[in-house]
């Protein structure tokens, strides 16, 4: 069976433009053509670059998955010693950083472009995207730099993030909905939370901001969610919102998370609390099986 590269995007998660900068860079999937020039791929290609994500998930650049796809034992003891000592240089959050305050966008998309085929989204998001909205929010506080540059910076970031957001309810995985608590307007960091929940399979609902719990349990309801993700930035929610959502958790796994939310407002909605790291939260066993 012969699939286009927008099939093979769908069943492996991984986007067609990083599947193009795969081939290009790095000489694989290598996909058939027809006689009009079509890419083309069968099932031995799906299986090629679901082992590639699995890796690169890993924490482990593309060049060395590839490395090991090769081998006769790509998920043995290279694989996890190169997950172990997978990093991004330091020098590309800084050249991004740089690029981000002199409002370079074409230089800040093209230092995206090469660490996002190089590194697995989550690893892009936990050391280099979320570090460098910290930084450039701290000197804002301090003003060393103006409102400008933190706003530049967090749209075109954002914005990079919505990309990789496309199609994130494509798939076989069960469904998280996510949303940010009612009268709660920041949801960023649950964006981040979203794609690294998304790399582990699972197909993501967004609500987005300034969601009642009633409507966040609905969405539940409609698509049949085995989670749902509430985001607390600002104050913790009224009593009835807390009820609502202690009520949805006999239905799905209910976790919260944000600066907001504490181990008393997890007891009282029956929720899980998620790590202040994004990233890490993804990790949480009730996350482990989509």
């Amino acid at each position: 069976m012969q699939i286009r590269i927008g099939e093979l995007s769908r069943r492996t998660g991984v986007a067609p433009a990083t599947l193009r900068a795969w081939q290009r860079r790095y000489g694989v999937p290598v996909p058939n053509r027809t006689e009009s020039g079509y890419r083309m791929y069968d099932l031995s290609h799906v299986e090629l670059v679901q082992r590639l994500r699995r890796m690169v998930d890993d924490g482990i650049p593309i060049s060395e998955a590839v490395r090991l796809s090769q081998s006769s034992q790509p998920d043995g003891l290279d694989h996890l010693q190169a997950a172990a000592a997978a990093t991004i240089p330091e020098s590309a959050s800084e050249e991004l950083e740089a690029a981000l305050l002199r409002f370079d966008g074409p230089t800040a998309h093209r230092l995206l472009d090469d660490v996002l085929a190089r590194f697995s989204t989550s690893l892009v998001m936990r050391d280099i995207v979320l570090p460098i909205l910290a930084r450039i929010g701290e000197r804002y506080q301090r003003g060393t730099v103006g409102i400008a540059h933190e706003h530049y910076a967090t749209a075109l970031l954002r914005g990079r993030m919505w990309l990789l957001a496309r199609n994130w309810d494509q798939g076989d995985g069960a469904r998280a909905v996510l949303a940010a608590a009612a009268g709660d307007q920041h949801d960023l960091g649950l964006l981040v939370f979203g794609l690294a929940l998304r790399e582990r399979g699972w197909r993501i609902v967004w609500l987005g901001a300034n969601t009642p719990a009633v409507d966040i349990g609905e969405a539940v309801d409609i698509v049949g969610a085995r989670a749902a993700v509430v985001a607390m930035t600002r104050r913790a929610p009224a009593a009835e919102e807390l009820e609502a959502l202690a009520d949805l958790s006999r239905r799905c796994v209910v976790t919260i998370g944000g600066s907001a939310a504490t181990p008393s407002l997890a007891d009282q909605c029956s929720a899980t609390l998620l790590a202040s790291d994004p990233i890490a939260g993804a990790a949480l066993e009730c996350f482990a099986r989509p």
